[in-house]
């Protein structure tokens, strides 16, 4: 199962992909919103870890990108839930499986990963 990890902290990217690989997921990385969009076309991502604030595209333009056969999107965020997808209106919203505050603990990250896997909403 590979997971997409866009975030533009490459500290946080690598440590991400760490934990990810770690448990036994392929990792695939995005520095931007336009390196997400790209790697979700290669119909090769079944999970998208995605921060909301990046250069060039950010999180909010891929959630608007994404239509048809999508990728569960697990929405990172360092700001408080009331300025993330929250309040982005029903259309982004609708499209996110859950949000997770930064930082984020790993146990939980793998948790909402794995629950998106298998389609289970969280709780």
């Amino acid at each position: 199962m590979a997971v997409l990890v866009a975030d533009d902290y490459g500290p946080l990217r690598v440590t991400m992909r760490d934990l990810l690989e770690n448990a036994g997921y392929e990792v695939i990385e995005a520095k931007d919103g336009a390196e997400a969009l790209k790697a979700i076309a290669g119909d090769n991502v079944d999970v998208l870890l995605l921060d909301l604030k990046m250069p060039v595209c950010d999180g909010y333009d891929v959630l608007r990108a994404l239509v048809g056969r999508r990728p569960p999107v697990i929405v990172l965020s360092a700001f408080e839930q009331q300025h993330s997808t929250a309040n982005a209106g029903d259309e982004l919203a609708s499209r996110v499986f859950a949000r997770l505050r930064k930082p984020v603990f790993p146990a939980l990250l793998l948790d909402t990963v794995r629950d998106a896997l298998e389609g289970n909403p969280p709780a």
